[in-house]
This record gives structure tokens, sequence and C-alpha cells, in this order.
């Protein structure tokens, strides 16, 4: 990790006349998406209220006939890879089809 930081900043450095730091300053990658208030792609700080969206969408998509139930653990790195359901080519119009086509 500490390599690509490097390279990172680098390029940050090169290309856009700013640091990791200074666009990160606590060392964490941002995490953007469209799905917490409709079709506003945006920064989404609050880890915890997207935990909890996140959460409440996994239990509707569980309760959901006809689907198999997902037994899933939503920590951090689940979290933070759930958003590149979102940049893939495929259409996600929702977290319900992210999560069945990826999940």
């Amino acid at each position: 990790m500490e390599l690509f930081v490097t390279l990172l900043n680098e390029k940050l450095g090169t290309f856009l006349d700013m640091t990791f730091h200074s666009l990160c300053p606590n060392k964490q990658s941002p995490i953007f998406g469209d799905f917490m208030r409709g079709d506003v792609y945006e920064d989404l700080t609050n880890f915890k209220a997207l935990k909890m969206y996140m959460e409440h969408q996994l239990n509707e998509y569980n309760s959901t006939p006809g689907v198999v139930p997902m037994s899933l653990v939503l920590f951090k790195d689940a979290i933070e890879h759930g958003k590149h359901c979102k940049m893939t080519p495929a259409p996600c119009t929702t977290l319900h089809t992210c999560m069945s086509k990826y999940g």
C-alpha cells in the first residue's frame, strides 16, 4: 500500500499539483455513490449512515420473495468493495441489482 501511495503522490503532484494527503487527509480512499440520495453522485463521508443504508438494502433484498437470502457481514472492506459495483459497466439501477449480480 505504501508503494501505491508513493506512486499516487508522484502522479498527483505531477499532473494535478496536489498530494494524496491533501486529497485524503486520513489516508482513507473516498467512497462515492449515487444510491443514497437518488441520482446525486456524491462523496459518501458518513460511513455510519452508509452502513445502515446498505444493511437496510440487504434486509430488503433478503425479504424479497423468490430470492435466496444472503447472509453478509458488512464490515468496512465489504462496504468499500460494494462501491465498486457502481463503477462496473453493467447496469446497476439499485443496490438490489448490484447485490444479486455481484454479491
